[in-house]
């Protein structure tokens, strides 16, 4: 009698079930990673990749039972095997020998009285989360490939699995565009708001786009001479959508990884057939009409040397530090997962933001990995790659090319990954190793999923690992504040701060103390750690943890605000000038703050201007606007000394800080200001011969509504036109000119007026002032008057050493107050009274 197959063998390997399985348990995972966003909690990933995890222990028991192996990559074993062994406590004597740096940082912690692990990772919790990634990764890829072999329909099915998803999220990212375009209006910048879809960023969206764009180009290349047309219409529409979809996030690496996946494909799926060059043509054509849709002009802003400026100041500055950490761990590595820890600013940079990841994916794993692992990664990738493009070129047709756009699509994503870090985005992780789980599907041969039954071994260890792997993340996932995230340092450092702000510093400083214990490399703990040192009379040591923060995390601007206040509070102003000043130079945000809190201190502002000016000259500009803000009269005459002179201050920036000076009769910071911008004595360009310059150098024309002001050609010199377009009531003192005098002495102003078609109760007047009032007036102009010279003495006062000519129209209360017509003004001379 015939021994009857166990029933879940019948139910596997029924030909619906499997593509309810593939669908459930290979396209589910992927989509549901990347619609959590790239920000996925630990508790959400958990649970998708411990129901994978799950689905692969079922799958590989089933296997092994029907006497069927299962191959399992060896990279794979590299993949999850170095990160597991990152995580082994060494002794310490070990640990000096594969990861010198890390014995040195230990003993320097222990110093301090904090015992750090004894693991190659610096930080085991982050590792711990990323071999959950990792394994989850690898069963994904697993699946796929299983599934596609035992079932070649469930590749399709996973497919529009993922096209479906490829639309939506395309379609989402689009409609963010039109959206942000929109609310803009007439003003709209292309690259102001760019697409995000359920991502973090553009670039972002952009990874996971370019995998689906590979899988869809595939699709439609392969099928459409097998006659599947409603399925190559779905796969070019999807794949369409994706483009677009990519051009509007504005990513260079999303472009130039478009580009790469088309040009990729059409190099591997030539078949020396006549149409084997349409799909890719057909490709390229559907990219350039996205880009036609957004315009050149607005792609071609991302290439502007400003912008390109910008990232030579962030990713390249990123880079070259992420090297250098590459180096200090170089043998070992600092642990899988655990970069931000490793990392080291060089410079002050992007000081407002906290570098998680270099953008670089390769650079991020050399750090992590330690350079042999990385390179031995990056060959054995390359090899495997192009054993599975020389697999599939000798697939049947329509499989071939669904799985070379499969790899087009997966070789994108590490294209992007030269300039982000796409593969430690969990969704887009997924989608790559289900794309290549596909690609290998489709690579093998119609028997390939069977092996001999000496392959059951493997196929029972894969199932008993996989169902131990998802025990633990299932054990996890329910509480997992309490069970896995026991060794997240953040837990304690919010406990710390909660407890701090519930007016309990000792349970504050024991919860320091543990999330220390568990993470020292974690520089906010040893600020918060430094703080309540502080407020327990500890002084010495709240500047010896201060200063271990900065050089975990230095130039950042969390650690040098909290370094630069202690150092305050203990009475080091000149290294308080120091940080706080790197704060300012760097973080415009902080900027206020910055010098809000030295002026609150009460010390001299040349202390904290000295470093300001050497660090960030552009930064002196915004210190002059706070000062002149908040009143602070001695931070805006210690500006002008210490940085105006050197030309540090825009006009416009001058000409404001006149205004305010006048209007609060500081006539002595605004001789100060005057003098240090480079003023000359007297009055500059009485002629118009030169264009106007702003406030202290020139003539300044003030944008009033309803008047025009200009400067015109007057024959064979200039003038000053000011046209009172609409009449109304109007208070008008549009046109300004400082120069300076000397307090006391009597000067003589003479100038040519005219006027046409003057219509007024109130003239317009020509007026000198100082800071404390005004010194003389000419009389009212009104109608038409020719070119007549009018003269106006004055006697500056003490501590008027800067005065102001002004055209001015005083608004009445008259019934008919309205003014229209012009008034013209040239050949000012300024001279002393004999």
């Amino acid at each position: 009698m015939a021994r009857r197959e166990p029933a879940i063998n019948r139910v596997v390997n029924a030909s619906r079930t499997t593509v309810l399985l593939a669908l459930g348990t290979v396209a589910g995972p992927c989509l549901a990673l990347a619609w959590l966003g790239g920000g996925t909690g630990i508790a959400a990933q958990t649970a998708v990749y411990g129901g994978v995890c799950a689905a692969l222990a079922v799958w590989s028991a089933v296997r092994w039972r029907a006497g069927e192996g299962m191959r399992v990559p060896r990279g794979a074993l590299l993949w999850l095997g170095w990160p597991l062994l990152q995580l082994v406590p060494l002794p310490v004597a070990w640990l000096a020998r594969v990861a010198p740096e890390r014995a040195g940082e230990g003993a320097a912690f222990a110093r301090q009285g904090i015992e750090a692990a004894t693991t190659v990772s610096l930080y085991p919790y982050a590792t711990a989360r990323a071999v959950l990634g990792l394994a989850g990764a690898v069963a994904l890829f697993l699946l796929a490939r299983e599934t596609g072999r035992r079932e070649r329909r469930a590749v399709l099915w996973v497919a529009a699995a993922l096209l479906a998803g490829l639309a939506a999220e395309a379609a989402l990212g689009v409609g963010q565009y039109l959206r942000a375009q929109a609310g803009l209006g007439a003003e709209w910048d292309p690259t102001a708001l760019p697409a995000r879809g359920t991502f973090g960023n553009r670039n972002l969206l952009a990874a996971w786009l370019e995998g689906g764009c590979g899988l869809a180009l595939g699709v439609a290349a392969g099928w459409w001479q097998r006659g599947r047309r409603g399925l190559v219409l779905a796969a070019a529409g999807a794949g369409l959508a994706g483009a677009l979809g990519i051009v509007v996030t504005f990513s260079r690496m999303g472009q130039i990884a478009l580009a790469a996946l088309v040009l990729l494909f059409a190099a591997t799926a030539w078949r020396r057939r006549e149409s084997s060059w349409r799909p890719a043509v057909a490709a390229a054509l559907a990219v350039m009409g996205a880009v036609a849709m957004v315009g050149w002009p607005a792609l071609a802003q991302r290439y502007r040397a400003s912008a390109l400026a910008v990232e030579r100041e962030g990713r390249v500055a990123m880079w070259r530090d992420a090297a250098a950490a590459a180096r200090r761990y170089g043998l070992a590595g600092a642990g899988a997962g655990a970069f931000p820890w490793a990392f080291r600013r060089s410079r002050p940079y992007l000081v407002e933001y906290t570098i998680d990841h270099p953008h670089q994916d390769a650079l991020e794993t050399a750090v992590e990995w330690g350079w042999p692992a990385a390179l031995l990664l990056v060959v054995a990738g390359a090899v495997a790659l192009g054993g599975l493009v020389a697999r599939l070129r000798r697939a049947p047709d329509g499989w071939c090319e669904t799985g070379l756009g499969c790899v087009a699509g997966a070789v994108a994503i590490l294209v992007h990954g030269l300039a982000d870090f796409p593969l430690r985005i969990p969704g887009i992780l997924a989608l790559w190793t289900v794309l290549l789980g596909l690609a290998a599907a489709c690579a093998a041969r119609d028997d390939a999923g069977r092996v001999r039954r000496r392959g059951r071994a493997s196929a029972a260890l894969v199932a008993a690992v996989a169902a131990g792997f998802a025990a633990v993340t299932v054990w996890s996932w329910p509480g997992s504040a309490e069970r896995l995230e026991r060794s997240n340092a953040e837990v304690y450092y919010r406990q710390a701060r909660t407890l701090v702000e519930a007016g309990r510093p000792d349970e504050a400083e024991r919860a320091c103390q543990e999330g220390l214990r568990r993470n020292p490399y974690a520089a906010p703990l040893w600020d918060e750690a430094a703080l309540l040192a502080e407020a327990r009379g500890a002084p010495e040591t709240a500047v010896a943890w201060s200063e271990t923060a900065l050089g975990l995390e230095p130039h950042a601007r969390r650690t040098l605000w909290t370094a630069g206040n202690l150092k305050l509070r203990q009475g080091d102003a000149k290294g308080a000038a120091l940080l706080l000043a790197e704060v300012a130079a760097h973080a415009p945000l902080w900027r206020g703050s910055a010098a809000e809190v030295w002026w609150q201190a009460g010390l001299p502002p040349e202390l904290l201007l000295q470093p300001l000016v050497a660090l960030a000259p552009a930064a002196v500009e915004s210190y002059l606007r706070d000062a002149l803000a908040r009143q602070r009269w001695d931070a805006v005459e210690a500006a002008a000394r210490a940085g105006l002179a050197r030309g540090l201050v825009s006009q416009a920036a001058l000409r404001d800080a006149g205004a305010g000076l006048f209007a609060a009769g500081r006539g002595v910071e605004l001789e100060e200001l005057w003098r240090s911008a480079g003023g000359e004595s007297g009055f500059v360009n009485g002629d118009l011969e030169t264009d106007l310059r702003g406030w202290g150098l020139d003539w300044v024309l003030w944008e009033v509504e309803g008047v025009q002001a200009r400067r015109v050609r007057d024959g064979e010199g200039f003038r000053i036109e000011v046209d009172f377009t609409r009449p109304q009531n109007l208070a008008y003192a549009g046109v300004t000119h400082d120069f300076a005098v000397a307090p006391g002495r009597e000067y003589r102003l003479r100038l040519e007026t005219a006027s046409e078609g003057l219509a007024s109760a109130s003239g317009v007047q020509v007026e000198v002032l100082s800071a404390r009032g005004t010194l003389a007036v000419s009389e009212p102009l009104l109608r038409t008057n020719p070119w007549k010279t009018i003269e106006l003495r004055f006697r500056p006062g003490p501590g008027e050493g800067v005065c102001r000519l002004r055209v001015v129209r005083r608004a009445t209360t008259r019934f008919d107050n309205r003014i229209g017509g012009r008034f013209s003004l040239r050949r000012v001379r300024l001279d002393a009274a004999s």
